[in-house]
């Protein structure tokens, strides 16, 4: 994979570390989730959304904690824009 060099300034870096470091994941990793959740949502067709129904029903049919009622709720990202240049070069 090819990586690429985004320049930030000091409080935008901060915030970004904070905010990764508060959900256990890499600044490059949280950069690419809010660029995903930017773009909207991904369209499936309706072969991929029936193979995930035949899935799910399977692992409720296992009886597992999570299918007895735990819900998983999403988190939300927050991005704080800054009205200073950021610059993207090719490394």
């Amino acid at each position: 994979m090819k990586t690429q060099t985004i320049e930030v300034d000091d409080d935008t870096a901060t915030v970004l570390k904070q905010r990764a470091a508060e959900l256990g994941v890499s600044v490059p990793q949280l950069v690419a989730e809010l660029v995903m959740h930017e773009a909207g949502p991904a369209q499936a067709d309706g072969d991929d959304v029936a193979e995930l129904d035949l899935r799910w029903k399977a692992f409720e049919a296992q009886g597992s904690v999570a299918a007895g009622g735990m819900s998983c709720g999403g988190s939300k990202l927050g991005v704080r824009r800054h009205s200073g240049t950021d610059a993207i070069d090719e490394a």
